[in-house]
């Protein structure tokens, strides 16, 4: 990170809006130097330190439910709120997901669910949630990054395939 960049993690959890909140680090990287660039150097040992007590809670405790589109909308929330007081300020805001893409809370069950049998299903349902979604991520540059997990590799590769035409 660059001085004055800001960082926000959000985890996907089983159910975003209830879940999350309490949950998301926000960083800041600090804007004046100090000698021997001690600033940054304690900024980002305190950020590994936050990062590494994500990691370990969600290694303790992991989500049986994954809501990859409300942690969506979340992160809309998120980089509305890092504009609202900052208008005149030009950001490049950019979004990174590492997930398995395997939608699975109370309305989608991505595993199973006749709206991912087939690609072209799977881009019907997307441009229908596209549609109806409420996502402040315009302008936003989204970079979707895929993370192996059991549950992927079990699924068909068709399903697999439905999954990433999702």
């Amino acid at each position: 990170m660059q001085r004055g960049d800001r960082l926000t993690l959000i985890p996907i959890t089983g159910n975003a809006i209830v879940d999350t909140p309490g949950h998301i680090l926000r960083f800041s990287a600090p804007t004046q130097r100090q000698p021997y660039d001690h600033d940054r150097t304690a900024f980002l040992q305190e950020a590994h330190k936050q990062i590494g007590a994500m990691r370990d809670a969600a290694l303790l405790h992991p989500s049986i439910r994954t809501d990859i589109l409300g942690t969506l909308a979340v992160a809309g929330e998120e980089f509305a709120a890092d504009t609202q007081g900052d208008r005149q300020i030009q950001r490049n805001q950019s979004l990174v997901v590492l997930s398995d893409f395997i939608e699975d809370d109370s309305a989608y069950r991505f595993a199973f669910d006749p709206a991912l049998a087939s690609d072209v299903d799977a881009r019907t349902l997307a441009d229908r949630l596209r549609k109806d979604a409420c996502l402040a991520l315009d302008g936003v540059r989204i970079r979707l990054s895929t993370l192996e997990s059991t549950d992927l590799r079990s699924l068909t590769p068709q399903r697999q395939r439905a999954i990433r035409a999702f």
